[in-house]
């Protein structure tokens, strides 16, 4: 979870974007005011560099108050369904 002025600056697409150029697929969706959230997917070290590039590069006028990460360990046998690439939704 993102928080801070995180929402109507087009924070949402620059995610999806530098999501897409490394190669993490998911989802990112505004959640509480002020607030985005995202999930996931990917090679823990193209994961990393993406988490690195949203908080260094974000668009002018984003002030990222919190950077919240979670790892959710998946087991192989379950079936997610994540997309192919990363969507803005």
């Amino acid at each position: 979870m993102v928080t801070g002025n995180v929402q109507d600056i087009g924070f949402r697409k620059f995610v999806e974007s530098t999501a897409n150029s490394y190669h993490v697929t998911g989802y990112v969706f505004n959640y509480q005011k002020d607030s985005v959230k995202m999930l996931c997917a990917g090679q823990v070290e193209l994961l990393n560099t993406f988490f690195d590039a949203v908080q260094t590069r974000p668009p002018q006028g984003t002030n990222i108050e919190q950077f919240i990460k979670t790892e959710i360990p998946i087991p192989e046998d379950i079936d997610l369904n994540v997309p192919d690439q990363f969507y803005n939704v």
